[in-house]
């Protein structure tokens, strides 16, 4: 089944054509974006837009210092912004009122506001597609206390904390029951009324 599902998913790619790719900020998460692009067969980088003026044109890739010269003059199907997130809310909605897709880090925006401009400029064309990066979703630990919520085991969920461990190479090494000892000294011995949160750790396996 599975070896079917990759023979749809080859076939599906050939049928489709490039997907022209412009990036919106170039610092560190930019070029890893643009790592990811010319790792995608489907995928062409032809332009990037950074205030960093160093960057310059080049491999056919077109260096803009403004983004709304990039979504003007660049033949654009796709933008990845990268940006400081006060700037993500204004980018985003510019692209999608250009009818260029959108593929933008997290967060959408800094208030409910900005969030909200967004999903109605993506509610005026919905023939565009606007994601973001919420990859954490993805995550094993966050995966797993998903299902802990969901599972309803300590009744109904008033508060979570939350501590986030991440390497310096981007790959956490740490023995499971280290991680575990390390979020008991960490979050203390809080009781609910319904149940011990730390079983949530130790019952995991």
């Amino acid at each position: 089944m599975l070896e079917n599902v990759r023979l749809k998913e080859k076939l599906f790619m050939n049928d489709q054509k490039k997907l022209k790719v412009g990036i919106i900020g170039y610092g560190k998460v930019g070029k890893i974006r643009h790592k990811c692009v010319n790792a995608h067969p489907q995928l062409e980088l032809v332009s990037v837009c950074d205030t960093n003026k160093d960057i310059s044109s080049k491999d056919g890739v077109v260096f803009y210092s403004d983004y709304k010269e990039l979504l003007e003059k660049s033949p654009c199907d796709v933008v990845f912004v990268c940006t400081f997130n006060k700037f993500i809310p204004e980018i985003a909605i510019e692209a999608i009122s250009r009818g260029i897709h959108v593929f933008s880090e997290k967060p959408p925006g800094r208030t409910l506001e900005d969030v909200q401009s967004i999903y109605k400029a993506a509610e005026q064309n919905k023939k565009v597609k606007v994601k973001f990066g919420f990859n954490h979703r993805y995550h094993e630990g966050v995966i797993e206390a998903k299902s802990i919520v969901d599972s309803k085991r300590f009744g109904e969920i008033m508060w979570i904390r939350g501590v986030y461990f991440q390497a310096a190479d981007g790959h956490c090494r740490i023995p499971r029951d280290r991680v575990r000892s390390v979020l008991l000294s960490v979050l203390g011995p809080w009781r609910s009324g319904t149940g011990d949160w730390r079983a949530a750790f130790l019952r995991s396996d």
